[in-house]
């Protein structure tokens, strides 16, 4: 029986500031969903395919003859995978509540694009050239 003013001990180990029940919480853990790994894997091949854009591009000038053009698909296809891993990241921590700082990282990327084409676009409307 319990009293007035008195927690069960079950109750009390189960509370969310409780120091056991904190380990769940963490952002410095690794991603817990298929979905963030899928972001993880994304947003690492977009900066290894940034950082080797240039050898690559050397690779494919000489063995291609200019087949693909002065880079532009190269540098769009690279867009493209860092565009894939933050969409995958953002729906990751939104619809599935992953709190993970590598997922977090992949997510950064897209808010700074858009918060550029906001300002952009703000900018645009409070003083046109």
């Amino acid at each position: 029986m319990l009293m007035a003013g008195h927690k069960d001990e079950t109750t009390m180990s189960t509370a969310v500031g409780h120091p056991e029940n904190r380990q769940g919480r963490q952002l410095w853990k690794l991603p817990g969903t298929g979905l963030g790994w899928l972001a993880v894997a994304l947003g690492i091949a977009a900066v290894a395919w940034g950082m080797f854009l240039p050898t690559i591009q050397d690779f494919f000038n000489e063995r291609s003859a200019g087949l693909l053009g002065d880079g532009r698909f190269l540098v769009s296809s690279a867009v493209v995978v860092g565009g894939a891993a933050s969409a995958a990241g953002l729906i990751a921590v939104v619809k599935r509540h992953e709190r993970s700082i590598l997922v977090l990282a992949t997510v950064v990327p897209l808010l700074l694009v858009t918060l550029f084409w906001l300002v952009f676009a703000i900018g645009e409307v409070v003083a046109p050239h």
